[in-house]
């Protein structure tokens, strides 16, 4: 594994409701079934070098705009450096401030939400130069409300983040 990302359900607690809700104090913090936060993106730079880290980078960012509209997502919240909203925005992605930007760890950041549909999947697979899907979804778009009370009942008190091989 070269990259990843992770994605929190936000009507579980997440880092914008339970540690970090005054980055959201200008439109709230967002919770909805159909809103996850990403968080701890990563590439392995040591491995790939400068220019193989770029490139992982847009494939992950790619790859998380389809998995989000083929699962049914309508928007993923993030914590971002302000530099970087600024090349999605020229890409065409549709960005919303949840808060001002403030410097943390002596960078400008700043909480967005990113609205995740077909339109931002085609300007960014057109920026990347990605012409056919990446991923075979085999999900659905099962509301996690819907997952909860199952969960409950099973005594797993967190969504599953993969699954073994059998």
């Amino acid at each position: 594994m070269v990259g990843s990302h992770r994605l929190i359900p936000t009507i579980k607690p997440h880092l914008f409701s339970d540690i970090f809700p005054h980055l959201c104090d200008v439109r709230g913090v967002v919770k909805s079934s159909k809103v996850y936060e990403l968080n701890r993106t990563c590439v392995d730079e040591a491995l790939l070098g400068p220019k193989g880290s770029v490139r992982a980078r847009k494939i992950l960012m790619t790859g998380l705009m389809e998995f989000c509209v083929l699962a049914g997502m309508d928007h993923f919240t993030v914590l971002s450096r302000v530099d970087i909203l600024d090349r999605y925005t020229r890409i065409g992605w549709n960005l919303r401030p949840l808060g001002v930007p403030t410097i943390i760890d002596g960078v400008h950041q700043v909480a967005v939400s990113v609205k995740t549909d077909q339109t931002a999947l085609d300007v960014m697979r057109a920026a990347c130069r990605i012409r056919e899907p990446m991923l075979e979804y085999v999900g659905g778009t099962v509301e996690i409300e819907d997952l909860l009370p199952v969960l409950q009942d099973t005594g797993v008190d967190d969504l599953p983040l993969h699954r073994e091989a059998a």
